[in-house]
């Protein structure tokens, strides 16, 4: 073993995260070349072997595999094919991921190496030459076979890696399938020739998307297709640690496929090792950076990648867990924000750019994430919610069919009603928009809506007011975990957006009439911002058809044109989207008191929105801690912003059609 191997900092890592770094496992990492990218492969329902993944990506990292192979020399013919392969094919290939199976003895030469490859296209010539350049011949069955699974994929999937499993008897191929959509999973399946069981394969993918973000599909060529298949499972971005995770374990523990153990130890694993934090670092880390020019500083970060759950002809399912490490290098500063958009445009122009930016962003499994990086997760249920509300009735197939997505899988995870994401109790607030989108789907009478009801009338007060949270319910979800207590008092941001779900009675409406101010707002409590309540107690008031009502709602009216008009009109939008969009609601109730005033808000809205049909992000909260502070919070990947923005200049929109 040599310091120029991969086996000094794969045992560095390990011993960092406090794992055993096995001999056999260390023997096997003394065949790779000291790139410090690296996969472990764990079963989950047991104790066991431990497989290794290394992943070669540039043309540098390529060189040196090359140089280390010509060193160290091929062992067996798998090397050999690969270390020819190499630069006959350097031009087809983005990245290699190789594989060594731990062996059935203590000898590392006996590990079978497997291959993986990502192309930078998929056409069947060039297919064709990877397979020529390892020596892989394709019988016509195996073609034709291959040739269904490609075509099998349609407009939307696509083939991300295949595996070259060299070192298995009759070198199968694994062909990995990346967005399979939910609703064509069974289709696809069909469509590819897979012969094992489409039911019970779709029922583990159903079950399985519930927690899931994404899915990759592995399936299996021998001389054609075999009835296995792995469903590879991710939660969230790969460069941050989701605690979203803890949600797919529960369920593959609950299932009898993890242990608990094993789970703990997966969701300990993420952590940033850096040269300052680190004892030993490894010595080819550092002749790296003495090699390199001067650059941003690198660390290793230390992620979870998937949960793989394989389905075998005559076995139970099995699951696996896939981790590992990657050195990465701080990304240098430049402005990521889409920029703002340049040519003019008009509503239905602006409600097109921003349908087309929220179907985009609705993840494979059907969730819309956003407000990333609180120690609670990434929120999910509440934001899904939120934005399927606001494509529900889009003219547009793709957008209603997201909506539908989305309550599905909300129906799934219902606990009586929904939270910010499953880690979290349900609350008044993230129920609300759920069952605000089950009427707009005619869900209201499923058996889940009506418990998120029954849920939603417990946090009803003697006043109408309801809040986000009841005491006993969150403190038993969270283990009873300190909160400002000011989060179990009735809010009328949440009331206000109650309100309009119906079967909750007219109490709701009462409480709403009763914190109006005296300047004709509504006080919101978790946004920094008035707007958004305002807009909604005004709009539950508009509906009631009460003369004392329609004078609130003049009332709001007023205090919103004196809002947007404080400091005078500018050239541009000055006013946040999120808050300029519920400004215009607002507005809309009362067309008649300034039709101008509306159609000049509007026009900013569509000239403010971005090249990618979003809105800069501007939903902004502001959450009172248990101190007494105030936690800021935004929406990031701009969902929930611009699913603000797209209701309100659809509701301008059909007004001006329809004559104001």
């Amino acid at each position: 073993m040599t310091v120029q191997s991969l086996a000094p900092i794969l045992r560095f890592v390990l011993a960092e995260r406090g794992w055993p770094c096995p001999d056999r496992l260390e023997r096997l990492a003394a065949y790779l070349p000291a790139v410090a990218t690296a996969g472990l492969e764990v079963a989950l329902e047991s104790e066991g072997a431990i497989d290794l993944q290394q992943r070669i990506q540039n043309q540098e990292e390529i060189a040196r595999l090359a140089r280390w192979l010509a060193r160290t020399g091929p062992q067996g013919a798998a090397w050999q094919h690969l270390a020819a392969a190499l630069a006959p094919i350097a031009d087809a290939i983005d990245e290699y991921w190789l594989e060594l199976d731990a062996p059935a003895g203590d000898d590392a030469r006996d590990a079978p190496l497997s291959v993986f490859v990502r192309l930078r296209d998929y056409a069947e010539p060039t297919i064709a030459r990877v397979l020529a350049a390892f020596d892989i011949r394709l019988t016509p069955e195996r073609l034709e076979a291959l040739q269904r699974c490609l075509v099998a994929c349609g407009p939307d999937a696509r083939l991300s890696y295949i595996g070259l499993m060299l070192g298995r008897a009759g070198a199968p191929l694994r062909l990995i399938v990346e967005n399979v959509r939910p609703n064509d999973a069974c289709a696809f399946l069909e469509r590819s020739g897979w012969p094992g069981p489409l039911d019970t394969a779709t029922a583990w993918i159903d079950r399985l998307f519930v927690h899931a973000d994404r899915i990759r599909f592995a399936l299996t060529l021998g001389d054609a297709l075999t009835p296995d298949i792995g469903f590879e499972c991710f939660v969230g971005d790969p460069t941050a640690n989701d605690p979203r995770w803890r949600c797919l374990f529960d369920m593959l523990v609950q299932g009898g496929l993890c242990t608990p153990a094993r789970r703990e130890q997966l969701l300990a694993w993420p952590a940033a090792l850096t040269p300052l934090s680190s004892q030993q670092w490894p010595e080819s880390l550092i002749s790296d950076a003495l090699l390199r020019p001067a650059t941003a500083p690198r660390w290793l970060d230390c992620r979870i990648s998937h949960a793989k759950v394989t389905l075998a002809a005559g076995h139970p399912p099995r699951a696996k867990g896939y981790f590992g490490f990657i050195e990465v290098q701080a990304p240098s500063v430049a402005d990521t924000e889409a920029r703002p958009r340049t040519t003019t445009t008009n509503a239905k122009t602006a409600i097109e750019n921003a349908t087309d930016f929220l179907v985009a962003g609705q993840n494979q499994a059907g969730w819309w994430l956003d407000y990333d990086g609180f120690s609670e997760g990434t929120a999910d249920e509440w934001v899904t919610a939120y934005v399927a509300h606001a494509l529900h009735d889009s003219a547009r197939a793709d957008a209603r069919d997201g909506a539908a997505r989305a309550w599905h899988l909300l129906k799934a995870r219902a606990r009586s009603g929904w939270g910010w994401n499953f880690l979290q109790p349900a609350d008044a607030d993230s129920t609300i928009w759920g069952l605000r989108l089950a009427s707009d789907l005619s869900q209201s009478e499923t058996r889940e809506a009506r418990e998120a009801t029954e849920f939603l009338r417990q946090h009803l007060d003697a006043d109408g007011g309801i809040a986000t949270y009841r005491r006993h319910v969150y403190a038993q979800w969270v283990d009873a975990k300190a909160v400002n207590p000011a989060w179990y008092d009735a809010h009328a941001c949440v009331t206000a957006a109650a309100a309009h779900v119906p079967g909750l009675g007219l109490a709701p409406l009462s409480y709403v009439r009763s914190t109006q101010r005296e300047n004709g707002e509504w006080r919101g409590y978790w946004w920094q911002s008035d707007r958004y309540t305002t807009a909604l107690a005004a709009e539950a008031l508009a509906a009631t058809g009460d003369a004392e009502d329609a004078n609130r709602v003049q009332r709001a009216v007023a205090a919103t044109r004196a809002w947007l008009e404080r400091d005078g009109w500018g050239e541009t939008l000055r006013e946040p989207p999120f808050d300029a969009a519920w400004a215009l609601r607002t507005l809309l109730l009362r067309p008649m008191d300034g039709w101008e005033t509306i159609e000049r808000l509007a026009d900013h809205l569509q000239h403010a929105g971005r090249e990618d049909g979003s809105w800069v992000a501007s939903a902004a909260l502001a959450i009172p801690n248990r101190q007494g502070d105030i936690v800021q919070a935004i929406d990031s990947r701009r969902y929930f912003t611009t699913a603000t923005v797209l209701s309100a200049l659809r509701k301008f929109e059909n007004l001006r059609l329809t004559g104001h």
